[in-house]
């Protein structure tokens, strides 16, 4: 497998609760996720390590709650109410039920590759749907703009 970078597109990681769960829908600065129950993926997940990584880097120690592996479950119990979870803002794409409001101080991200076995370029098939997909990430950023 060969890793291709989408032209740079980095996307922040949010923290998402319910509705009614933020005081405010301003940004939070990430020592506060300290002092919440978070529902995140297991310790073999990618998600979790940066997340994991974040939290080492400012002296932070997370309390989770619950491990689940499957974002459909995760969502799910975030949106019952069951605490807080630290998502990019792609992955609530068309829920109604949940809110996502920025993580400052620092803002946790994430680079994004497109993964292709090696060997010949790609042809103009794959390169559209690269293109389809480079769009859609970029139209679901809240901001509109994903890309650094």
């Amino acid at each position: 497998m060969q890793g291709m970078p989408f032209h740079d597109y980095n996307e922040s990681l949010s923290l998402v609760g319910a509705p009614g769960m933020f005081a405010s829908c301003g940004p939070v600065p990430f020592a506060r996720l300290a002092s919440l129950l978070l529902v995140l993926p297991g310790v073999r997940h990618g998600l979790r390590a940066l997340v994991q990584q974040y939290a080492f880097r400012c002296g932070v120690v997370l309390e989770v709650a619950v491990e689940v592996d499957s974002l459909r479950a995760l969502c799910d119990i975030v949106a019952g109410g069951e605490g807080y979870t630290v998502l990019p803002a792609t992955a609530l794409a068309g829920r109604k039920d949940l809110v996502a409001v920025p993580i400052v101080d620092p803002v946790p991200s994430r680079s994004l590759v497109l993964a292709r076995s090696r060997g010949d370029a790609p042809d103009s098939a794959a390169t559209a749907v690269m293109g389809l997909i480079r769009d859609e990430l970029m139209a679901t950023e809240p901001s509109g703009a994903g890309a650094d």
